[in-house]
């Protein structure tokens, strides 16, 4: 019997709210937002040209590389202190 294959009877039920409210519209499209990934990208957004791509990319490199560096000399520091604790 088909009622067997059904998992459970709320599925059963939901079904049947749905075929109350809907009638054979049952199967629609939801309404509300559609979720972000399905979404297309805005046409008023710049898209970057290789040039910007490239320069972005540099300035980001150079801010990484300071940034290194930075963490580098801290470390280093860091380390003098705690052998100069040590010694004492």
């Amino acid at each position: 019997m088909i009622l067997d294959c059904i998992a459970s009877s709320g599925i059963l039920y939901n079904w049947l709210l749905k075929f109350k409210e809907n009638g054979y519209n049952v199967i629609e499209k939801k309404k509300g937002k559609k979720p972000k990934f399905m979404t297309k990208p805005k046409k008023n957004e710049k898209v970057l040209s290789e040039k910007e791509k490239i320069k972005k990319l540099e300035e980001e490199n150079l801010y990484l590389k300071a940034e290194n560096e930075y963490l580098k000399k801290l470390r280093a520091l860091v380390q003098e202190r705690e052998l100069k604790e040590k010694k004492k």
